[in-house]
């Protein structure tokens, strides 16, 4: 199935030295917002798109310009690490992948990444609280390497020690630690019931410490997130004639 997944070019880009966001909808949308927010606050570049015959048959229709679900965007920024990341890239969806096809995609992004010279992933997913929420959410980490865990605290994370990541986030995780490919997965607890745009500028702030110049305010991010929420859900909402039920993921869950 890995053969079916494939990565089209708008226009010849180097990945080389980036800084990759996977963001695709899990709990809470939260990091579909959060890609969608730098997407748009940063002015990144259409440059890319991942199709296949296993992911949703949608096409998306923005300013009247048509691109598939699984699109590719990305900037010059110098993020990450002491900013040794010369580009920011976001893989982003408002759709999740069928379950049959998280493997072979996840299989096919890290391929991708050793082709293209990609420096790290960083995976953004929400999480079920196991308690009603208080306050702002706390956002966990964890890493599939040395180095990514090493990060952890160098970013203020509160390191994930037990429990399970689910999803696109989780196989990426496994996989990549199989490979000794660096991943670093930012877990934001979330709300399960309904898209929760505050989870999704706590985890903005976060990001905020990668990318030196994306401007993080509270109140004007939180309205911001919540416009980008409502947006995706008029997305999916106007997607649902044509688009097939994905089967059920477990909810990610920590402990």
């Amino acid at each position: 199935m890995e053969d079916d997944i494939r990565f089209h070019e708008y226009k010849k880009w180097d990945f080389s030295n980036s800084l990759v966001l996977t963001s695709f909808p899990t709990i809470g949308l939260v990091s579909t917002i959060a890609g969608s927010f730098l997407v748009k606050t940063l002015k990144m570049e259409l440059v890319g798109a991942i199709v296949s015959s296993k992911l949703p048959p949608v096409a998306l229709i923005h300013e009247g310009k048509v691109s598939p679900a699984f699109r590719i965007y990305s900037t010059s920024q110098k993020c990450g690490p002491d900013n040794e990341c010369d580009q920011l890239t976001v893989l982003l969806s408002e759709f999740m992948p069928r379950a049959d096809a998280i493997e072979p995609l996840a299989v096919k992004v890290l391929n991708w990444a050793v082709e293209e010279d990609v420096g790290f992933f960083v995976s953004l997913e929400g999480v079920n609280s196991p308690v009603p929420l208080v306050g702002d959410p706390k956002v966990f980490g964890v890493g599939s390497t040395a180095r990514t865990q090493k990060l952890i605290k160098e970013y203020g994370l509160e390191p994930l020690k037990d429990g399970m990541v689910s999803g696109f986030p989780g196989v990426l995780l496994y996989l990549a630690a199989m490979k000794d490919q660096s991943v670093l997965a930012l877990l934001s607890e979330t709300r399960p019931d309904f898209p929760d745009a505050r989870a999704a500028a706590r985890m903005l702030e976060v990001l905020g410490r990668m990318v030196p110049n994306l401007e993080i305010d509270p109140e004007p991010l939180l309205k911001e997130a919540e416009l980008i929420e409502q947006q995706i859900l008029e997305s999916i909402e106007n997607a649902k004639p044509s688009s097939p039920v994905s089967p059920e993921m477990p909810s990610s869950m920590y402990g």
